[in-house]
């Protein structure tokens, strides 16, 4: 990914992110990310359409065009099954990972801004 002389975010196919004029990588987007691990846990569209209240139409489309920024199939599928790729077990473990600790952060930060609220009083 470039970024150029204006700070801006370059030509990176599913959009380029940096952070100060420091390179954040291949940042897909988290919701992209979020409809793919839906799948993942359902093993099937609609149901994982269902739980993210979006039509199955939509996921489809969305996981194949984030599949196509990826570079690689997360699932293979065909009408009556839904298998993840050993490609997809591997990224999607870790973007698991990613996202508890995600999760973690916030709790920490919450409970960092409680204490110095309570210290302020």
């Amino acid at each position: 990914m470039l970024v150029d002389d204006s700070g801006s975010f370059g030509c990176y196919r599913h959009g380029s992110f940096h952070l100060g004029g420091e390179e954040m990588g291949h940042t897909p987007p988290l919701q992209k990310l979020l409809f793919a691990l839906a799948v993942a846990r359902e093993l099937h569209f609609g149901r994982a359409a269902s739980r993210l209240n979006i039509s199955q139409p939509y996921l489809s489309r969305a996981i194949r065009e984030y599949e196509g920024e990826l570079g690689f199939v997360l699932f293979q599928r065909n009408r009556r099954v839904v298998e993840v790729t050993k490609a997809g077990q591997v990224f999607l473990e870790t973007a698991k990972h990613m996202l508890a600790e995600l999760d973690h952060a916030y709790v920490r930060s919450v409970d960092a801004a409680r204490l110095t609220s309570r210290q302020k009083a």
